[in-house]
């Protein structure tokens, strides 16, 4: 529920979730045009699991800054030397991927203006010498969450399988290491037809 509420799921939020989650309270969320409903529990601990993947959300204010440099992943401190001058900008970072040769910082749309970029890309030339760096707006995050997923082969493939047949392209994939959630980010455009794709894939109409 709190990697739900954090990436968009609003019925609870994901501050509101820690104090029950820390004393293991169980909650259940009722219909509001029918509360008299069974709704859906959440509990600490889950004695069976119906399904591998037990939610999905999205949300698509997001934007990436690509940062490239040859031999970047040998330069001892770099990266926390890139995260303190987002720090001290005042630009919150969400996560961040790397490779070899590069990286990204992966940002809120909102919190990443425009007048922000150019005085990141301003300092991060002056001060580290980074030249090859672009930035990608308007992007979306897709998280797909479930204790199932721990335990189960093939799920980030199901997942990467039913996005495709939607003909859509991944720009980033990113897995929890608890093997509890996974983030898939594409193009804002996008988001509902991947969504689409995936809620077929892992909640058929029977």
């Amino acid at each position: 529920m709190r990697e739900l509420a954090y990436i968009g799921f609003s019925i609870i939020h994901p501050e509101a979730l820690e104090p029950l989650f820390s004393h293991r309270i169980p909650v259940r969320i009722a219909n509001t045009d029918n509360p008299s409903a069974e709704g859906t529990m959440v509990l600490a601990e889950r004695t069976h699991l119906d399904n591998v993947v037990t939610g999905i959300a999205c949300s698509d204010d997001f934007c990436t800054i690509n940062i490239r440099r040859v031999l970047l992943n040998q330069e001892r401190g770099i990266l926390l030397k890139i995260l303190t001058v987002f720090n001290e900008l005042d630009i919150n970072v969400e996560h961040v991927p790397s490779g070899i040769d590069s990286l990204s910082v992966i940002v809120r749309g909102s919190e990443f203006s425009l007048e922000d970029e150019l005085l990141l890309r301003n300092r991060l030339q002056i001060e580290l010498g980074i030249d090859d760096l672009d930035v990608t707006r308007n992007l979306a995050i897709i998280m797909i969450v479930g204790e199932g997923m721990r335990d189960t082969v093939g799920v980030i493939a199901r997942a990467t399988n039913a996005i495709a047949r939607e003909n859509i392209s991944i720009e980033v994939v990113l897995s929890d290491y608890h093997e509890i959630s996974c983030i898939f980010m594409m193009s804002k455009y996008e988001m509902n037809r991947a969504m689409h794709g995936l809620y077929n894939e892992f909640f058929p109409r029977n």
